[in-house]
């Protein structure tokens, strides 16, 4: 499929890495201005979403993708969490008995735990339509190496699953056909 790979995750969280201690080692006000401009052009380039959440699952950051997708400006994000933004409670919260773990949870277990975590099936409501993403998340770690958030990286997966679907369907049909026809 053309999800993120565990090659994607390692690659994500060395990014991550990467731009923690480029910002964190910035000992001026225009290297910082510098990489938070650079920081921006980038996750402003592609339509997947790219977040940043705290410990209490506010948004610290968002990019354009996201923001789009939402029909919310990125300010409107900053410092709500899901909940205010309109998300199902039972989405961010989770549904044991549905089987929905809920964005928090997801958040949680990599903000204690520490590592990052894939999320193949994550499932999100926009205008009113189920989506599929691939979600990749992973620990942001300040300068005592101490958890204080949750970097999220979402690609949007379901046109492709739905074309994964039909082909398999095809895939079926033509081998009965092929069954008929010998």
């Amino acid at each position: 499929t053309d999800g993120l790979q565990q090659e994607d995750v390692e690659v994500l969280q060395s990014i991550a890495n990467q731009v923690a201690v480029a910002v964190g080692n910035a000992r001026s006000y225009d290297k910082v201005r510098e990489a938070e401009k650079l920081t921006r052009n980038v996750i402003d380039s592609t339509d997947d979403w790219i977040f940043i959440k705290d410990q209490d699952h506010r948004y610290q950051l968002v990019n354009q993708g996201y923001a789009n997708s939402l029909h919310i400006p990125i300010a409107d994000f900053i410092g709500r969490n899901d909940l205010e933004l309109g998300f199902p409670e039972e989405l961010v919260k989770g549904n044991p008995e549905k089987g929905i773990r809920g964005f928090w949870a997801d958040d949680r277990a990599v903000m204690d735990g520490g590592v990052a975590k894939q999320i193949p099936d994550d499932f999100v409501t926009i205008d009113g339509n189920i989506r599929i993403f691939d979600t990749v998340k992973v620990p942001l770690r300040d300068a005592d190496n101490k958890v204080w958030g949750v970097l999220a990286f979402a690609r949007d997966m379901t046109e492709r699953r739905n074309l994964d679907e039909l082909n398999r369907k095809r895939a079926t049909e033509q081998e009965a056909l092929n069954q008929i026809t010998q």
